[in-house]
């Protein structure tokens, strides 16, 4: 009797992710599904949160949703199958930067044929519900509606293999990692999540070339003009080369990026 119906198929994958922000709409491709997950009836306290807080927020506030995936290549059958649970940090850090909300990856439910249990951590409730990382309304500074239609645009970037956006994606996702980050532990520790927006800044800051008349005062320029009036060619080189200007870097990334709205 072949009962192989029942098995999860192995090029499928599913993780569960979740946010205190309520998502209308699927997203759906030939790559990925993200799709609500509904509570039991017979969880009671969550199903009641859920349909009392539809429209308004609460300190426990909490939607779940299910990505379905199969853009991930089979596995060598010689080694240890992989953990693919990353793939649900990717993206929630996508999601979070793009609608400016919060969400939590809990791991893998089904991947390579195999089932797997939900990572059950607690999450803490919410101090502040109305803000606008948690909120059920779009961010004023983004005004993009929570529905997960409307963001095709990001998974599509974010799903492109292509040697053209090699770098983008790695700094994009390095910088959203510290920016999720951020949105996660603020309400248990608002000094740590400042330092990594920080971090995220200065993370966006690499990622753009600046010239020498950009990045060096006025004085610095005096004394690199002198230098290279000397031939010191080597000495100006060092110097640039201890010069990192950090925060000069920092204020031009952010001034550049940020809008008059936000």
């Amino acid at each position: 009797m072949d009962n192989s119906k029942f098995r999860s198929h192995p090029n499928i994958h599913k993780c569960l992710i979740s946010s205190p922000a309520r998502f209308n709409g699927d997203y759906e491709d030939n790559e990925l599904l993200i799709a609500s997950a509904h509570p039991s009836m017979r969880n009671r306290t969550l199903y009641n949160t859920q349909k009392d807080n539809e429209y308004n927020e609460s300190q426990m506030s909490r939607y779940y949703y299910v990505c379905t995936f199969d853009f991930l290549p089979e596995p060598d059958q010689q080694i240890v199958i992989p953990d693919n649970s990353f793939i649900g940090d990717i993206i929630s850090i996508t999601l979070a930067v793009y609608y400016g909300k919060r969400f939590d990856n809990h791991g893998i439910l089904e991947s390579y044929g195999i089932f797997w249990m939900p990572n059950y951590e607690p999450i803490f409730s919410i101090s502040n519900d109305h803000i606008g990382i948690t909120n059920h309304l779009p961010r004023k500074d983004l005004e993009i509606p929570l529905a997960f239609d409307k963001c095709e645009a990001i998974i599509k970037f974010i799903l492109t293999r292509n040697v053209q956006y090699e770098k983008l994606h790695r700094y994009f996702l390095a910088a959203g990692k510290f920016y999720l980050n951020s949105l996660q532990i603020m309400d248990q520790d608002i000094e740590k999540a400042y330092l990594d927006l920080i971090t995220c800044g200065e993370i966006l800051s690499n990622f753009y070339d600046y010239t020498d008349n950009e990045l060096y005062d006025e004085k610095l320029k005096k004394i690199f003009i002198k230098l290279a009036c000397m031939g010191e060619d080597s000495d100006i080189k060092y110097l640039k080369s201890r010069l990192y200007q950090v925060r000069k870097k920092f204020n031009l990334t952010l001034k550049n990026l940020l809008k008059k709205i936000f």
